[in-house]
C-alpha cells in the first residue's frame, strides 16, 4: 500500500510556528479568543460572510464568490473555466497539483514570458508572489482567462486588480494571509456577474463554516491594523538583517537567525529563509 503524504506524523514547533507563511498578531488572537461564538450548532449562513465582504471591499455580491480557502476557489476555476494552463513560477505549489487531479495540461513559465503569451492563453500568477516577494502591474494583461491569486495584497495594494471588472478576469483572496485565520478556511473571488454566475455552478454543498460565519464578520474591520503592525514588525527586521525586500506577510531573510530558530522558516531557492511576521513588541523580547 502506498504511503499518504498527507497521513505522516509532522513534528510541529512547540508554541508558534512561522514556517508556513501565517502570520501571527497577538491583538486579534487575544480578540477572536474573547469574541462571542453563539450559533456554532447551527447550519452555517454564508449571506453573513458575503455580505461583510462585499460590504468591505465594496464590491456588488453578484460578483462573489466564497470557497473553502483561496485553493478551493482555484481548483473550482480550474474545473471549470481551464483547458490548458500557463503557471507563472514561483507559484502556489497545488495549481500545478489540481491540474493533475483534474487531468488538466499545464505548462510553467516565468514572469517574463507572459507578455508574449497569445490572448486567448488561460494563465495564472501569485501578486504580489509568495516566494520571492515580488509584485508585477499587470493591468495591461488581457487573457481568455486570467486567474490573479492575490492573497498577499493587502501588503501592497498598488497593482490590485480587485476593483477590474474584465471578462476572465478571476481575482482570488484569502483571509489566511491577510488577517492570518488560516484555520477558518475563507477564500473568495472577484469575477463579473456572467463568470460568478458559471463558477457558482461547480460549488460545494457547503463552502464554509458556522465558526468562520460568526467571526469574520466581527473581525474584518481590524484588517487595516493588523496589517499595519505586520508591515511595521517587517521594516524593523529589514532594517535590522540582511534580508531580501518583499510584498506580503513575511520577511526574506539571507542567512537563518535567533528568530527563524525560534519560529520556524521555509528555504526558498536554497538561499532565502521565508519567515512569516509577528508582533514587533514579540520580537524585541527575545532580541534584548
Amino acid at each position: 500500500m502506498k504511503e499518504r503524504p498527507d497521513w505522516k506524523i509532522q513534528t510541529k514547533r512547540k508554541g508558534i510556528d512561522l514556517s508556513c507563511n501565517v502570520h501571527y498578531d497577538k491583538i486579534l488572537n487575544e480578540e477572536v479568543k474573547n469574541l462571542s461564538l453563539n450559533n456554532i450548532m447551527d447550519y452555517p449562513d454564508q449571506y453573513k460572510i458575503y455580505k461583510c465582504l462585499s460590504d468591505y471591499y465594496k464590491i456588488p455580491l453578484d460578483n462573489l464568490t466564497i470557497g473553502y480557502g483561496s485553493g478551493e476557489l482555484i481548483h473550482r476555476i480550474i474545473k471549470k473555466f481551464v483547458t490548458h494552463l500557463y503557471i507563472v513560477e514561483p507559484a502556489f505549489s497545488m495549481v500545478s497539483v489540481y491540474c493533475d487531479m483534474l487531468n488538466i495540461s499545464y505548462t510553467q513559465i516565468t514572469i517574463d514570458m507572459i507578455w508574449d503569451l497569445p490572448k486567448n492563453s488561460e494563465v495564472y500568477v501569485s501578486n504580489p508572489n509568495g516566494n520571492n516577494g515580488e509584485v508585477y502591474d499587470l493591468s495591461n494583461l488581457n487573457f481568455s482567462i486570467l486567474i490573479i491569486d492575490e492573497a498577499y495584497a493587502e501588503f501592497y495594494p498598488k497593482y490590485s486588480m480587485l476593483q477590474e471588472d474584465k471578462p476572465g478576469l478571476f481575482v482570488v483572496k484569502t483571509l489566511s494571509k491577510n488577517l492570518g485565520l488560516a484555520g477558518l478556511r475563507v477564500g473568495y473571488c472577484k469575477a463579473t456577474k456572467s463568470d460568478t454566475y458559471e463558477l457558482q455552478k461547480v460549488r460545494d454543498h457547503s463552502i464554509t463554516s458556522s465558526i468562520a460565519v460568526e467571526i469574520v464578520p466581527q473581525v474584518i474591520h481590524m484588517m487595516n491594523d493588523v496589517v499595519y503592525r505586520m508591515q511595521d514588525a517587517k521594516h524593523f527586521l529589514e532594517n535590522k538583517y540582511d534580508c531580501i525586500p518583499s510584498h506580503g506577510n513575511y520577511v526574506l531573510f539571507k542567512s537563518s537567525n535567533i528568530l527563524t530558530d525560534i519560529y520556524g522558516y521555509k528555504l526558498i531557492n536554497d538561499q532565502y529563509y521565508r519567515m512569516a511576521l509577528i508582533n514587533k513588541e514579540i520580537i524585541l523580547c527575545h532580541l534584548n
